[in-house]
């Protein structure tokens, strides 16, 4: 189990790294020029996830290098060794475009950390508000592979939300799959 307190920052997730995957041109197939972000080029444990780390700006993830003794559901949640990145627990997460970016969110793989039929919300937004929403229910057995729809396109923002009604209502992902258009 993670600890509760306040994660670090970490140098090696320092805004400065060159990170970002851009496509050089703008793309009329979101899957084109689409990049996984699974988290294994970083270093450190339990840190914030910084602003700048893919082109994007994080608030409330936090990078775990997931130990073989850790809760079986964050050991589910890796699909790809051996990190992941997890909702801080109890307020939403969220990443956002850097300047005029826009994005698609394409896939994830999502797992509950510690409780079973913990529904997840994903919204997306553009610029002017909310324009996608998309509830999953998951669980600390196994990651879920979540495909998102056409609405999940255009966008500058995308809210992770929990509730499984315990006091850990936490989710880890590995493998989150976008696409920069612009």
């Amino acid at each position: 189990m993670p600890p509760t307190t306040s994660p670090t920052t970490s140098p090696s997730m320092s805004p400065s790294t060159p990170k970002c995957i851009l496509p050089s041109t703008p793309q009329s197939t979101p899957a084109k020029d689409s990049v996984t972000i699974n988290f294994d080029d970083s270093t450190g444990n339990l840190v914030s996830i910084l602003n700048g780390y893919m082109c994007l700006d994080w608030h409330n993830f936090v990078l775990y290098d997931v130990p073989e003794d850790a809760s079986v559901g964050f050991i589910k949640s890796v699909t790809s060794p051996n990190y992941v990145a997890y909702k801080n627990y109890d307020e939403a997460a969220s990443f956002s475009a850097q300047g005029t970016t826009v994005f698609s969110l394409l896939s994830m793989q999502a797992t509950s950390a510690y409780a079973d039929n913990n529904v997840l919300t994903i919204n997306g937004y553009d610029g002017s508000g909310m324009v996608a929403e998309k509830n999953v229910t998951i669980h600390t057995t196994g990651s879920l592979f979540v495909d998102f729809d056409t609405f999940f396109t255009n966008l500058t923002k995308v809210e992770f939300l929990t509730s499984a009604g315990t006091l850990f209502v936490t989710f880890a992902m590995d493998d989150l799959e976008i696409s920069f258009l612009s």
